[in-house]
């Protein structure tokens, strides 16, 4: 079973094709989320690295970047960065920064024993590009 199963809105392209960093380094196209009724896009953008980011959020753009790393890492700054989403979408920005990580490693923890085998295709996705 796969943790993220959101479809991408045909209409729109999953992401643009300008870099996202100053890094002229390979955007690669994850999926779509839909929080609050707008479509966030995930890539994964090795020019992370270079900005010394795990992960970043656009509310202007509704994009996620997550950096390539090892594939936990790698889903802690999602959640991580969803929970950015669903904080400016729903609370106005109002909870701190600060608890995000520790929210981030309790909801791993939880879907993980609600849902044994739960994963994300980290790896499919890395290979691919």
């Amino acid at each position: 079973m796969t943790l993220l199963n959101a479809k991408p809105d045909e209409s729109k392209p999953l992401y643009d094709e300008t870099p996202t960093s100053d890094n002229e380094s390979p955007v690669i196209p994850f999926g779509v989320i839909t929080i609050g009724g707008i479509a966030w896009r995930i890539v994964i953008d090795p020019g992370l690295e270079a900005e010394g980011l795990s992960g970043d959020i656009s509310e202007d753009k509704a994009l996620i970047r997550i950096m390539p790393r090892d594939p936990s890492a790698m889903t802690i700054t999602l959640v991580h960065e969803i929970l950015h989403a669903i904080n400016w979408v729903y609370c106005n920005s109002a909870i701190p920064h600060k608890v995000f990580n520790a929210l981030a490693h309790g909801l791993i923890q939880s879907a993980k024993q609600l849902l044994p085998g739960c994963s994300i295709g980290w790896s499919e996705t890395l290979r691919k590009s």
